[in-house]
């Protein structure tokens, strides 16, 4: 929106073919679906953050509400402030779709929505839902092959687009053909300008938006021009709201740990789960393409994304992306061993007697800091943990446990503290070489610090 919304942004994700979205569909905030409920002796005690947009009108010829374009705010002041646009982006979704609700906001009408090129380029987020959404490519994002082929994607799943701030024929002519509206800006187009880019648009058939209009001048001649829609200060200002929404995630993301630990995953669960939480899908599709994927097809949905994963590299995954949530507040180093653990466990396991078990040691390893992590005894914690019974003997050291698997959950938890005796002795009682065992820890360590850069 050029000068009158130069500091907003929001932003766009697409949306799977097959998303059971409906009329009604509601999603509850990202923080978190359990907390301590107000009784007439006791208000509820709820840790809450306050986040701000704003909604900006468009009307058609008969000033009647098409929908509204959502822009960021950093507070209660009539413009914002920002250095990271994406997170401004997402600032602003989380806002909208999650806290307050799109019914609440929107009603049935359409939601204008900017799109900045670092998201058109990166379909991760797929939790939207595509009905009455469209997507305004912002003017500065570059139109290449890529651009033009996740356009044709987005409409395919059911979003409509818009090109932002037209100020030129050859600009809009770029995208022409992917556009559902194309918002032109009355305020930096003389008469003449006014017309050929107006005139483009009718021979193309692409409604028109006249934007920052300011005038009832400016008005009589969009409508004169073919504009069907109209946006701008003549009408209405931009309105700040404020959302105040759950303070961070922690029970949220517990529930998810809890789903994943449980020995029979079900992918229904943990999908609602995973769209309750934007920052972790928006996490899960950054780690599907990273470069250690070479998918032969494209993701189209988080069921999807499940089946190709398969059941234990998703739940490595998902528990692999929830203890760094869960450990938000603490030192990163307890991170990095809790992952080194996890897959020093694992490598442990496949070069010894417990190759079949090495998933289930893969989730002692990472599980045996929770304590640290959630600031409470283990027993405590595990207790609440849907785990397999072996699992929760081996965390909690019962003298009944599988022995093999305690002998290497005890191996992880000392490896760097053991003497040479006592090393090459927990050896020998895995029937493995102590340099095998070394070649493993430094991997563990390496592949520890590289997913909590990936993670966080």
């Amino acid at each position: 929106m050029g000068k009158q919304t130069s500091a907003s942004h929001t932003t766009k994700a697409s949306m799977p073919n097959s998303a059971p979205w409906g009329e009604q569909a509601h999603l509850v905030t990202a923080a978190g679906s359990s907390w301590t409920e107000s009784t007439d002796e006791q208000p509820a005690i709820l840790p809450r953050e306050v986040c701000y947009f704003a909604r900006q009108p468009i009307f058609d010829t008969s000033l009647q509400v098409l929908g509204y374009e959502l822009l960021y705010r950093s507070g209660p002041e009539p413009y914002a402030r920002f250095s990271d646009q994406t997170q401004a982006t997402l600032s602003v979704i989380s806002s909208v779709f999650f806290t307050l609700g799109r019914s609440a906001v929107a009603g049935s009408r359409m939601l204008f929505v900017n799109v900045g090129a670092d998201i058109l380029d990166d379909e991760r987020v797929t939790i939207l839902p595509p009905r009455q959404l469209v997507f305004e490519i912002l003017e500065d994002v570059g139109v290449t092959a890529a651009i033009l082929h996740h356009c044709e994607n987005l409409r395919g799943m059911g979003f409509q687009l818009a090109l932002d701030d037209i100020v030129s024929v050859p600009q809009l002519e770029r995208l022409r053909n992917h556009l559902d509206y194309a918002k032109i800006d009355f305020l930096n187009l003389d008469s003449q300008q006014r017309e050929e880019v107006c005139r483009a648009a009718r021979d193309w058939r692409i409604p028109i938006i006249a934007e920052k209009v300011e005038s009832y001048a400016d008005f009589q001649e969009a409508k004169r021009l073919g504009a069907q829609y109209f946006q701008g200060y003549f009408f209405a200002k931009p309105n700040v709201w404020r959302a105040q929404s759950l303070k961070g995630s922690r029970t949220h993301h517990f529930n998810v740990l809890s789903e994943v630990s449980m020995p029979e995953l079900d992918f229904t669960r943990l999908e609602n789960l995973m769209r309750q939480d934007l920052s972790l899908s928006w996490l899960f599709f950054r780690f599907l393409n990273s470069a250690q994927f070479a998918w032969s097809e494209e993701i189209r949905s988080l069921r999807h994304a499940f089946a190709l994963l398969g059941t234990e590299n998703l739940r490595k995954w998902i528990l692999l992306a929830v203890i760094p949530y869960l450990a938000a507040n603490k030192p990163h180093e307890l991170v990095v061993e809790s992952l080194l653990r996890a897959r020093f466990c694992e490598l442990l396991a496949d070069s010894s007697k417990l190759y079949s078990r090495s998933a289930d040691l893969f989730l002692v390893g990472l599980l045996s800091v929770l304590d640290a992590v959630m600031d409470a005894p283990l027993p405590d914690v595990v207790q609440n943990l849907n785990l397999p019974p072996d699992v929760r003997d081996v965390l909690l050291d019962n003298e009944n446990a599988n022995p093999w698997m305690r002998r290497t959950a005890f191996l992880a938890r000392h490896y760097s503290s053991l003497d040479e005796a006592s090393l090459a002795n927990s050896c020998q009682e895995l029937g493995l070489e102590p340099h095998l065992v070394a070649t493993h820890y430094v991997e563990a360590d390496q592949f520890a610090r590289n997913v909590f850069h990936m993670t966080t």
